[in-house]
């Protein structure tokens, strides 16, 4: 009895089954006719024509590039002549005036008028070389000359004569006879005791500037040593020593730096604002500036 009615219902189930699978198939159909002729309605009002996705055929393409390139294009001639066939006279204008043209000037001496021709006028070079006390001198030197003196400056602090002589060797070349060399050094080959190499290297640089004009600045007095001291007395024997050697040489000047006590620093070694000003009076007296 119960498998029976185990078999009747299963039946059933299947029935049912089959039903709605029919009722959903139909209804998906007639969706799709629906979309359809909805689209076929859309088609027939649209004013647009449907354009073909077939390619043009090889023949036709390469007739129609075959036309495209017989195309002639209008020839336009020269309207000017060309030159080949023309003849310069020599009694033309243009030649006359070419035969005309001066002569290059380096065939001619004649003296450079700076005024008239607007050119710069060439500056005469002061060079100052030096240990640290010739420090804040060129700036001195540039406040009292015109704008006819370039001053350059070679200050190496520390430095003995020799190294003074080799930056200054150089440079020495390149002056005239209307320049000016200012050498101030010497005072640490005499702290160290070798004021004879000192000397040595000071008059060698001094030999080698006889093309042009040199002022030397005596060796200063060391006020942060005694009076008595050993370092004062050999500054004195190298400022005499080397004051009688320069009496044969032209061109060369000494100037002396003095004792005056207000012109150095507190500590005495080197010379204050009012000294480097004093001095750098000193130097261009000489070169009648001032």
């Amino acid at each position: 009895m119960l498998i029976s009615e185990l078999k009747s219902t299963r039946l059933i189930i299947k029935m049912l089954q089959e039903d709605i699978r029919l009722t959903s198939t139909g209804t998906r159909n007639q969706a799709k006719l629906a979309d359809h002729e909805e689209h076929n309605i859309d088609r027939k009002n649209c004013p647009w024509k449907e354009v073909s996705q077939t390619r043009m055929p090889a023949a036709k393409l390469k007739k129609d590039n075959k036309q495209m390139g017989t195309v002639s294009l209008p020839l336009s001639t020269n309207r000017f002549d060309p030159l080949s066939s023309y003849l310069e006279d020599d009694d033309t204008p243009a030649n006359i005036a070419a035969s005309k043209i001066a002569k290059p000037r380096h065939t001619e001496k004649r003296k450079l008028n700076y005024k008239k021709r607007g050119l710069k006028k060439k500056q005469r070079k002061v060079m100052i070389f030096g240990d640290s006390h010739a420090r804040g001198c060129a700036a001195e030197l540039s406040h009292l000359l015109n704008k006819d003196f370039e001053v350059l400056r070679f200050v190496a602090p520390g430095s003995g004569m020799k190294h003074i002589k080799d930056t200054a060797m150089g440079k020495l070349r390149h002056l005239s006879k209307e320049d000016v060399v200012v050498l101030w050094g010497g005072i640490n080959d005499i702290a160290k005791n070798n004021s004879s190499v000192g000397m040595k290297h000071l008059l060698e640089l001094v030999m080698n500037a006889t093309h042009t004009n040199v002022i030397l600045m005596s060796a200063p007095h060391r006020f942060d040593l005694m009076e008595t001291s050993c370092v004062n007395q050999e500054i004195e024997n190298f400022n005499r020593k080397l004051r009688k050697r320069l009496e044969r040489l032209r061109k060369v000047e000494m100037i002396d730096v003095g004792k005056d006590r207000n012109l150095f620093t507190r500590h005495g070694q080197h010379m204050n604002l009012v000294g480097k000003e004093r001095m750098a009076n000193k130097i261009v007296q000489p070169l009648g500036v001032c």
